[in-house]
């Protein structure tokens, strides 16, 4: 029998318009676990941040994937 392969999940928005026009964190946590149960993930954890990102790379929640990760 296959494993299945561990993913986590990633959604973040950074503008309020992208949370009022279709992308909000709710509506790209739904599609994340739609896609993984079509393919048979295991979806250890979606991590969702309101943070911008324009300037540098330095996301909280991104930053905590990445020590995870490790």
């Amino acid at each position: 029998m296959q494993q299945k392969a561990n993913v986590i999940g990633y959604c973040r928005v950074s503008t309020s318009d992208q949370k009022e026009k279709g992308f909000s964190l709710q509506h790209q946590e739904d599609a994340i676990k739609r896609f993984c149960e079509s393919r048979g993930f295991n979806l250890i954890d979606i991590y969702k941040e309101d943070h911008t990102g324009k300037s540098d790379f330095n996301r909280p929640k991104w930053n905590q994937i990445q020590t995870f990760i490790k």
